[in-house]
């Protein structure tokens, strides 16, 4: 009798996949859900009598508390089981956080349920523990799977506003708040309860390969092996790469959520624009920006992350120059296809950076480091832009210091080299 080896199948849809598609919709719902808060800023004030301010400022309270709590939910997506409980906790929290917004009478409940109880949902799932996850998951395809993550948040501005502008005129905002919740937890739930942290639990390595195989050569925006260790949180802190990248963070988010508020007050009041004319430049920022994930992903598998980094933020830099000087309806189009192909690229960029530089093994820690500076500089932006047009007068002031920080940034990632392991332990995890 001839016994035969048993080779393992490889599974015909690897499971990183599905992760990926986990991250790219609750990234698109986490960004979604701000366009969310600001289509019904307007009957929500006509009805509740809040001001602009204190319905807007929801939003800062819910990043600054993001921000402040990602280094501990960081380790989640390091951990082996803690993903099987916290993502169902997290898409409760999200639904719950909206749906019962439908009761809300004063500021202080709607602060504790958007600012408290949405903050915690998103951060439980946010962008330092599914990083996390996705490094442990790819190495070879790394570079294709950060571009399909980092398509859902594009897809948030696309998506989300015209299915609430829908909502409000058949049942009012209120209900909408409900159903929004409703949609969400609809969305996430199917998903959240198949999480693994980790391709060798379900019997295949990263990329699908075989457990130990190791995939082609090691180098910068090649093929292959990404990163040659993995840091722990303490080791990575200790590195200059991790300060600069961090810094380069800080002064991107500054130049997009804070900028990209300020569009339409500038288009429309101090450039003359009509209101819908300035609102189809933007739906056309939002067609291109999603383009743009696949356009960074094509040249982040070619060169060095480094250096795509560098181009990028040179680019968005330059939009931003140029947002200043528009003019006439086909200025408006040609800005919005350059700024929607450069602007947010940053963010699936440094995703990978991160990534190739401090390995996988521990990455959800060390991103929940990352954020704090990023998510305070993100908060502040819309109040300082603000502030900056009322004291000058004008928008130029602002807009400089947007593009001043799109170039430091870039500057700053061109000069953020790969750190070395100071010891052999660092390789104790290696990618």
């Amino acid at each position: 009798m001839r016994i035969e080896a048993i080779t393992p199948r490889r599974p015909r849809l690897f499971y990183g996949w599905v992760l990926v598609l986990l991250t790219a919709v609750r990234g698109s719902i986490n960004v979604g859900s701000y366009f969310v808060n600001s289509a019904l800023v307007v009957p929500m004030q006509a009805e509740l009598g809040w001001s602009r301010p204190l319905l807007f400022g929801v939003l800062t309270v819910r990043n600054l508390l993001m921000g402040a709590i990602s280094p501990f939910v960081g380790p989640i997506g390091d951990h082996r089981w803690l993903p099987k409980l916290v993502f169902p906790v997290s898409t409760v929290l999200l639904g719950v956080s909206m749906m019962t917004v439908k009761w809300v009478q004063a500021p202080w409940e709607f602060y504790l349920l958007q600012g408290v109880v949405g903050a915690v949902g998103m951060a439980l799932t946010g962008n330092a523990v599914l990083n996390g996850l996705i490094a442990k998951w790819f190495v070879r395809k790394r570079a294709k799977a950060i571009m399909w993550t980092n398509v859902g948040p594009g897809t948030g501005p696309l998506i989300f506003p015209p299915i609430v502008a829908a909502l409000v005129i058949m049942v009012g905002w209120r209900d909408t708040w409900f159903w929004m919740g409703v949609i969400t937890t609809l969305l996430l739930a199917p998903l959240s309860f198949i999480a693994h942290t980790r391709p060798e639990d379900t019997g295949t390595g990263p990329d699908g390969d075989p457990i130990g195989h190791v995939a082609g050569a090691a180098g910068r925006g090649t093929p292959g092996i990404r990163a040659t260790a993995s840091f722990t949180r303490p080791q990575a802190v200790r590195t200059r790469a991790f300060w600069l990248i961090s810094t380069a963070g800080a002064l991107a988010t500054f130049g997009v959520q804070g900028y990209q508020v300020q569009w339409l007050p500038y288009l429309i009041g101090d450039r003359g624009f009509s209101q819908q004319t300035g609102a189809n430049g933007v739906l056309v920022y939002g067609v291109f920006t999603v383009c743009a994930r696949f356009f960074w992903g094509f040249w982040s598998s070619r060169y060095a992350t480094r250096y795509v980094l560098l181009a990028q933020g040179l680019a968005a830099g330059v939009g931003v120059l140029f947002f200043m000087t528009v003019q006439s309806t086909p200025m408006l189009f040609a800005w919005a296809v350059w700024q929607g192909l450069c602007l947010a690229g940053f963010f699936q960029l440094q995703a990978l950076l991160l990534m190739d530089y401090f390995g996988r093994e521990h990455l959800g820690a060390i991103t929940g480091f990352v954020l704090p500076l990023s998510t305070v500089s993100s908060a502040s932006a819309p109040l300082l832009l603000s502030l900056l047009r009322d004291v000058t007068g004008t928008y130029t002031l602002a807009f400089g210091i947007v593009a001043a920080g799109w170039i430091g940034c870039a500057l700053l990632c061109g000069v953020t080299a790969q750190p070395r392991p100071r010891s052999s332990s660092t390789t104790a995890g290696a990618t």
